[in-house]
Formats: structure tokens, C-alpha cells, sequence
């Protein structure tokens, strides 16, 4: 089999802090296969899908089709209609790089909270051509009302419980879930992970208003 660098899962890791896990394992699954083929992506999945449940996901995914997961953002739209603002929770660069354009001058704020390290925020902000406001977490409320929604991603679900950050737990609680019409879960991983999701979390499914 393949022998990929040690290294890979830590870098990973990092690239997952500033992409997200799922943007992070597309990236590093189409680079792999670019670089050793099929072989390679068995390999990074032996090695480092255990550690990594979203990463050994995708893995599996093109190995079985010889394709990436794809992302749309249709559904998601769709149920973002008549908001007036939207606060995203948690990051995924893939998912937003398609979402965002689609809300036009709708205000979409960003929580800067993340699990996994620090972020340069500045770096991530700056893809997005200032339509996406960076929101700290003591600013939570500000962007609540009776029109406003909370977004996060979802890592595919198992029964009542959808896997998703842990940003997600710490946000979402009985004092805020009413000062929000939707609380919409985006599931990027709708077949789920095969390994235990290490590093991410379980919300009761029946939390979100909508799941995508």
C-alpha cells in the first residue's frame, strides 16, 4: 500500500480549522488521487480516516465513484427565503463559496468560534469580498429576531441525532432557539460517517426548524 507523509494528519487538522472538515478532506482526497491515484486514497484513509470521520467519508465516497462529494446550495437557499439576516455557525469554505452569492444583499454574519485552534480571520473574511461580517460571540444576540435564521453544517446524521461542531452545542440552547424563525442544519455528508465522528458533536435533529 501507498506510504503517505506521517505528517498528513496534522496538517490536515490545520487546514480544517481554516476550511472546515469537509472543504479540508475534498481538498486533500482530490490532491491525493492527483498525486498517487486510487491507491493513495485508500492509503490516506487507512492511515487517518479513523482520526477523521469527515475526512475518511469523502475518502470513501470517491473511491466508490471516482468523485468528490458535490455541494449545493439550492435546498439551502431555498430555506433561507424571507430572512432578513443569517449568522452562520461554524465554517465550511465550499458550502459558503456557493451560498453567499445566492443571499444578494442579505446580511450574513460568521461567529468567530472555532474548536479546532486558532484562525486567522482576517484570511478566511477576505475570500468573500466583505459579504461576510465577522461576528463575536458576545454579539450573538444582535443578530437575533424574528426574521433572522442560524446556520450550521452538518456531518450526516444517525437516527434522532444529526453530527455537527461543537460551536453548534455551545450556541444553541433553549434561550436562544426562540429568538430565531430558522435554525437550519445543512448536511453536506447525507450517507454519514463510517467511523466514529471524533471532533465533532450531536444536536437532536428535531432542534433545527429545517434540515437540508
Amino acid at each position: 500500500m501507498t506510504q503517505l507523509p506521517a505528517s498528513l494528519g496534522r496538517t490536515f487538522l490545520l487546514a480544517a480549522g481554516e476550511l472546515g472538515f469537509f472543504s479540508a478532506a475534498r481538498v486533500f482526497v482530490r490532491e491525493t488521487a492527483a498525486a498517487y491515484g486510487a491507491d493513495g486514497v485508500r492509503a490516506l484513509r487507512e492511515q487517518h480516516g479513523r482520526e477523521y470521520s469527515v475526512l475518511d467519508a469523502v475518502a470513501a465516497r470517491y473511491l466508490d465513484d471516482g468523485a468528490l462529494p458535490g455541494v449545493d446550495a439550492t435546498r439551502a437557499t431555498a430555506a433561507l427565503h424571507g430572512a432578513s439576516r443569517v449568522l452562520v455557525v461554524g465554517f465550511e469554505a465550499d458550502a459558503l463559496d456557493l451560498l453567499v452569492p445566492t443571499l444578494s444583499a442579505l446580511p450574513v454574519g460568521l461567529l468567530m468560534q472555532r474548536s479546532l485552534g486558532p484562525v486567522d480571520w482576517d484570511r478566511v473574511l477576505a475570500n468573500f469580498d466583505d459579504r461576510l461580517t465577522a461576528v463575536p460571540f458576545d454579539d450573538l444576540q444582535k443578530w437575533a429576531g424574528s426574521r433572522a435564521a442560524l446556520l450550521t453544517f452538518v456531518y450526516g446524521t444517525a437516527g434522532s441525532l444529526a453530527h455537527v461542531s461543537s460551536e453548534w452545542l455551545r450556541v444553541m440552547g433553549p434561550d436562544v432557539r426562540p429568538q430565531f424563525r430558522t435554525l437550519l442544519g445543512w448536511d453536506l455528508l447525507p450517507v454519514g460517517p463510517e467511523v466514529y465522528p471524533r471532533w465533532l458533536a450531536n444536536a437532536e435533529v428535531g432542534t433545527f426548524s429545517a434540515l437540508v
